[in-house]
């Protein structure tokens, strides 16, 4: 299991959290998003690193950056 980090810039609420956590569920072998809706910190958890510029598109599409911790 893969484990990596990252913060979610505006997020407002938990609709954000839920929506982000939805979208990046949809990367290939990606099992489990957690995100901290107060801080954005976003763990993704996959069997193999994720796609990040894939991520990034997904989440920019709806308004929010994925930036690295």
């Amino acid at each position: 299991m893969n484990e990596q980090t990252f913060r979610i810039t505006n997020l407002t609420c938990s609709a954000c959290a839920k929506l982000c956590t939805l979208l990046l569920k949809k990367l290939p072998g990606v099992s489990d998003v957690r995100i901290d809706e107060q801080t954005g910190k976003t763990s993704i958890y996959s069997s193999e690193p994720i796609d990040l510029y894939a991520a990034s598109d997904l989440l920019s599409a709806k308004g929010y950056t994925l930036l690295p911790l």
